[in-house]
């Protein structure tokens, strides 16, 4: 038999979005609490109960639109929790069957190797060799997970380093949109340059380049 305490619980079932703001949310939890404290403490039992009734009857339809929200709230999560044991279960199975079809595989391998040694003229260290080769090899023609693409002929590919090239010098060659500043050495001529600055650095060419290149310089931010 389901207690008034229980009874109580399954009517006083609003959600949030059926009130007007949090504040009445909040008293209605509050209500709530009380309900339950004096029911569980046998504190003004009739006065609750006729609270409760009359709740029941105020907010009839609402009471009925959660039971049939949470109803299908509870059959979806329900469904949901079997799907997931189904795959859970199938997998299983799959794992299962895996592991059975690979001692299958397994054991006739280990017959054969047997049926090898008895029936063969060969030493049984060479046909044990063999064997081995012959378990290595289907795992490198395999496709490594991830789709590397991994095979043994790849082992047999030799790859060449690329032949270093020797360095190169190639001055750079700068337009600057004017005369050829090789056409100013006629200048040089005429230029008289102490020793002093000859020893510092100081170059004849500079007395006509350093115009010019000041002159055309300024024309490339227009």
């Amino acid at each position: 038999m389901i207690s008034e305490r229980e009874s109580s619980k399954s009517s006083y079932n609003k959600r949030e979005e059926d009130f007007l703001n949090l504040r009445d949310f909040n008293n209605y939890l509050e209500e709530i609490e009380e309900i339950v404290f004096n029911l569980a403490n046998n504190l003004e039992v009739e006065e609750t109960k006729a609270k409760i009734e009359v709740y029941r009857k105020d907010n009839f339809k609402i009471i009925q639109k959660n039971r049939v929200l949470q109803s299908k709230s509870e059959a979806y999560l329900k469904s949901q929790l079997a799907a997931e044991a189904r795959e859970a279960e199938e997998r299983r199975i799959e794992l299962r069957n895996e592991e059975i079809s690979e001692e299958l595989e397994k054991s006739e391998r280990k017959n054969k190797l047997l049926d090898q040694i008895a029936t063969s003229d060969r030493p049984a260290d060479e046909l044990i060799m063999l064997h081995k080769e012959e378990l290595v090899r289907p795992s490198l023609l395999k496709p490594a997970s991830g789709g590397s693409g991994f095979s043994i002929s790849m082992m047999n590919t030799k790859t060449s380093a690329p032949k270093a090239v020797a360095y190169k010098y190639e001055p750079i060659i700068e337009d600057n949109y004017g005369p050829s500043l090789a056409n100013l050495n006629c200048y040089s001529e005429e230029i008289e340059v102490t020793e002093i600055a000859l020893a510092g650095g100081f170059k004849k060419a500079y007395a006509g380049e350093r115009p010019l290149e000041e002159a055309f310089d300024g024309l490339l931010y227009f």
